[in-house]
């Protein structure tokens, strides 16, 4: 170090300077980049999961529930309408699912879709059995599938549905926890590079100062004597560096 030039100086300490703040630049753009993906990955898929999922169950439930008055009420002359809207009301079911399937998913919540649309087929099956019942007037098929298949059926199914719902949920809430441990990583590194900075920055400060004002001060304070015609100064050379030019041009006078 004692002899390096004070630009060989200047520049590494610029050098090891800028590193730093490349570095906290790279982390930041990093951690930006891991959160805004994280973000999106719950705007555009969990959010809109659960929501397609919720429509979907509520429109299949109220499939259920308009089928129940139908078959309270067949000979009503608004029957039909009620049965119709049954009806609309699970195709809307469906449309809302294959909103819910268009989303990617991984393998582990693709098992529990294709278990929900097990139940979901099964459901229609039994819905589809319970209109005809009633428009058959078959008391017995009524009976049965009003009261065991379709509530069992619709159970299985919205059972089904809730369980992905709670993963959408569950995942959201992982990236939620694995954000907040980026953000508190990325925390203690800024704070360690800003200490760093600040150290390099006073060390840098001390080497300079050591390296360029010490020397300097001393050459001028020889060049003082030498003003005033007093040659009895000792002057000491330690490095052949640019900072020691000075010593070298007041020893040339003292010779």
């Amino acid at each position: 170090m004692k002899n390096l030039t004070i630009q060989a100086r200047l520049t590494l300490t610029m050098i090891f300077l800028g590193i730093l703040l490349t570095m906290s630049v790279a982390l930041g753009i990093f951690g930006m980049m891991q959160m805004d993906a994280s973000a999106k990955d719950v705007g555009l898929s969990s959010l809109p999961a659960v929501y397609a999922l919720g429509i979907s169950d509520r429109s299949m439930n109220r499939a259920r529930i308009l089928l129940d008055h139908y078959a309270l009420d067949r000979d009503n002359p608004a029957a039909t309408g009620i049965r119709a809207k049954a009806f609309e009301s699970l195709t809307d079911s469906d449309g809302w699912y294959r909103k819910y399937d268009d989303i990617p998913r991984d393998g582990d919540e693709d098992i529990l879709a294709k278990t929900a649309v097990d139940a979901r087929t099964q459901l229609r099956k039994s819905i589809e059995g319970f209109a005809a019942a009633i428009d058959r007037r078959d008391q017995t098929a009524i009976v049965r599938f009003a009261g065991e298949a379709v509530p069992t059926a619709y159970e299985r199914a919205s059972t089904a549905m809730r369980k992905l719902e709670d993963y959408q949920l569950e995942d959201a809430m992982r990236q939620n926890r694995e954000n907040d441990r980026r953000f508190a990583t990325l925390r203690l590194i800024y704070l360690s590079v800003l200490v760093g900075g600040v150290a390099a920055a006073a060390l840098g400060w001390w080497f300079l100062r050591r390296a360029i004002m010490t020397p300097l001060a001393m050459a001028l304070d020889h060049f003082a004597h030498i003003s005033e015609g007093d040659l009895s100064q000792t002057i000491t050379i330690n490095s052949v560096c640019d900072s020691a030019r000075p010593y070298l041009s007041a020893e040339y006078f003292d010779a």
